[in-house]
């Protein structure tokens, strides 16, 4: 467990580029996106956008809320990070640490204690302030996915490889039993530990985009149209 944590820790910044696919049962829809993260304090940046460049989702994340901009409907969606559980550019429920995983290829556990070992390759985690719960499998050494308990969600990181001596998974994927969603990010680019700008954590919202404070789960989740993707 130490060695994975002191993997975890080896990044504290990245810039990456690739493509979101979301699958449901009735859609399918696939477009490129731009991930951005910085460990201390947390903070991360996705753009998703129409694969002739036009924008389609623009969201910055930080540890006490997020902002996201859906040009298609001309709106701002701003919440604190209780609200992040049902807004997003992913339609699947992710808290802003669980999201920093998935784009930066290798699970967060920083702040989580391992509490009970299930067998040689699964680790059972709980959050120390919180009463939040998750198991890690492993193959070996390396992650191979997280699932959360009662929640219907698992992460699966796979094939990974190293970029600058760090350790990431280039392919990355999000399912939930609820919404029967499937989500896929794979990395075709990734760079660690560079310099990232304050800049890039802030949003320009157009002064036409109507502004929305979501609570709780009353809004739908973005993620890139059918008609703006390509397809298989």
């Amino acid at each position: 467990m130490s060695l994975l944590a002191k993997e975890d820790l080896k990044a504290s910044t990245f810039f990456g580029t690739g493509h979101l696919t979301v699958e449901g049962p009735d859609s399918y829809s696939k477009a490129p996106i731009l991930l951005v993260g910085r460990r201390q304090p947390l903070a991360l940046r996705l753009e998703i956008t129409h694969p002739w460049g036009k924008p389609l989702a623009h969201m910055v994340v930080k540890k006490q809320g997020f902002m996201l901009l859906v040009f298609q409907e001309a709106k701002c969606y701003e919440g604190d990070a209780s609200a992040m559980a049902g807004q997003g550019a992913l339609p699947i429920s992710l808290s802003p640490h669980e999201l920093w995983g998935i784009a930066r290829g290798f699970p967060m556990l920083e702040g989580f204690r391992p509490v009970e070992s299930t067998g040689i390759s699964e680790i059972r985690l709980l959050e120390a302030h919180e009463n939040s719960e998750k198991i890690l499998k492993l193959d070996g050494n390396t992650p191979r996915s997280i699932v959360f308990p009662g929640r219907g969600i698992e992460i699966n990181y796979d094939g990974f490889t190293r970029g600058g001596g760090i350790s990431f998974a280039p392919i990355v994927r999000v399912s939930s039993e609820a919404g029967k969603h499937t989500v896929t990010i794979k990395h075709d680019q990734m760079e660690f530990n560079t310099p990232i700008s304050e800049a890039l954590f802030q949003l320009d919202v157009p002064q036409e985009f109507e502004k929305v404070r979501v609570t709780g789960f009353k809004n739908t989740p973005m993620a890139p149209a059918k008609d703006d993707s390509d397809r298989l």
